[in-house]
């Protein structure tokens, strides 16, 4: 593969280490001292072992040579007897004890020349002695380690319920430490917890560092009279602590966007908490589902069903405890379903608007007024403008608005008419008995967009022009500002 590569270029040749044991028994295996065998794994060469069978002593070629390489398996074999020793008081006298090395016909090697031994060593070092030597490394530091490499054992104050609420919300993410009484660190490897400890103290702070979701899921509010459903993908934190308390006390968390939850299953608790800045910008439709679910969250009825499914397995499922009633949440939720609505009465997409709580509550009053108008009754809407002399109080009116709107980061300007007769209040009033609404044009904008007056202007006129078809008489309510 290399027969055209400059030779400053080649890669570095195999070096390896290889101890060679023979014998004139049977035996499968050879008793290795421990003190060889753990300095062996500690080199960041190739390990072999050839085991060469002689059929007498007076043998001067073996019958069979045996190549076995000290890989995973055997390191962690190794490793783990070191440490079995070491707790037992006997590290220091490693080369007192020995581990059997085996071998099977998986190890032959076949037929008995050099070349075959040395194709047998060149394929365990098959990607180069760099990645052999990183390997090694990399496995001597996660060898035996794949459960932790630590024990801690504390003891901690309080009552049994506060103890394993406490810990739970520490496992959890919920509280960031928890005050600990005395407490002991020790080394542990392959299950195996070191005799001497790491870390020894009466007092101390315990904390989690970066407590992880163990999976996605989602939670479903279902509005069972409405049969109207909502549901918020989340992350899933769960405690290992659960599988060893009572389930009275099992909780789990869920964190998404705009919530955080916490539910206790077998107390058929749900705790939530709102996670929205109100002066940052959401996905309208989100905003409506968030303060839906808010709504029926607080909502004295109880015929609201929750689904919380990790892997499609339900974890919690069924009613929740009944709210305190209206809250400022049911006017921000009334608030923005009339935004949508306008929107969906002007045929406006809603699916790329963004609205902050700030901004929807800043327009509470103008997106009341524009929802009554468009879905209201013509007949309803009372419409009063001062008297003029020269007004033909005999004719059918069409009366001129404009609504300029904004709905988040959208400018909404919708052009419509109300008309029908006008009759004499007073003195100095007439009012429109209106009977029929007329939609007018839409222009729908970026907020940050610039509309000029000529647009808005001659958008006014080509109305004003539909209308004179039919009515005599337009009134031009709202003015257009340059």
């Amino acid at each position: 593969a290399y027969t055209n590569m400059p030779q400053d270029l080649l890669p570095a040749p195999i070096e390896c280490k290889v101890q060679v044991k023979a014998s004139l028994d049977s035996r499968d295996y050879v008793s290795v001292k421990i003190s060889n065998l753990f300095r062996l794994t500690k080199a960041q060469l190739p390990v072999f072992f050839i085991f060469l069978h002689y059929p007498s002593e007076t043998s001067h070629e073996p019958d069979s040579i045996h190549l076995v390489h000290l890989g995973k398996n055997l390191i962690a074999k190794i490793l783990k007897r070191v440490r079995e020793l070491e707790i037992k008081g006997k590290g220091n006298k490693l080369n007192k004890h020995s581990l059997r090395i085996k071998y099977d016909d998986t190890h032959l090697c076949t037929p008995i020349l050099g070349e075959t031994l040395r194709n047998m060593i060149s394929s365990y070092v098959s990607k180069g002695m760099e990645e052999y030597v990183t390997w090694k490394k990399d496995l001597l530091k996660s060898l035996g380690f794949e459960e932790g490499g630590g024990t801690l054992t504390f003891s901690t104050s309080g009552t049994k319920d506060e103890i394993f609420e406490n810990m739970l919300d520490l496992t959890l993410g919920i509280r960031d430490e928890l005050s600990i009484d005395h407490f002991t660190a020790k080394h542990t490897r392959f299950g195996l917890i070191s005799e001497q400890p790491l870390l020894d103290s009466d007092t101390g702070i315990l904390k989690i560092l970066d407590v992880k979701p163990v999976c996605k899921t989602s939670i479903t509010f279902i509005e069972n009279k409405l049969l109207k459903q909502v549901t918020f993908e989340t992350d899933f934190y769960n405690s290992d602590i659960n599988s060893l308390i009572p389930k009275e006390y099992i909780k789990f968390r869920l964190v998404c966007d705009y919530f955080e939850f916490l539910i206790q299953p077998f107390k058929d608790k749900l705790h939530f908490t709102l996670t929205l800045d109100e002066n940052k910008a959401y996905p309208i439709d989100d905003l409506h589902d968030v303060f839906w679910t808010l709504d029926i969250l607080h909502s004295k009825s109880n015929d609201v069903s929750i689904i919380i499914a990790p892997d499609g397995q339900p974890v919690f499922s069924g009613k929740m405890n009944s709210g305190n009633g209206p809250t400022k949440d049911s006017i921000i939720y009334k608030t923005i379903s009339k935004a949508i609505s306008i929107c969906h009465s002007l045929e406006i997409k809603t699916n790329k608007i963004k609205t902050s709580i700030l901004d929807i509550m800043n327009m509470e009053k103008r997106i009341s007024d524009l929802h009554g108008i468009l879905n209201s009754d013509p007949k309803q809407i009372l419409l009063e403008f001062p008297f003029d002399p020269d007004f033909p109080i005999e004719n059918e009116v069409a009366c001129i608005m404009i609504a300029d709107l904004l709905i988040g980061d959208m400018r909404i300007i919708t052009f419509f008419a109300l008309t029908g007769c006008p009759v004499l209040k007073n003195e100095s009033t007439i009012r429109l008995i209106s009977d029929i609404f007329v939609k007018g044009p839409i222009i729908n904008i970026h907020k940050g967009t610039k509309l000029s007056y000529d647009k808005l202007s001659s958008t006014n006129q080509s109305f004003q022009a539909s209308l004179n078809k039919n009515y005599d008489t337009l009134i031009q309510l709202t003015e257009i500002n340059r």
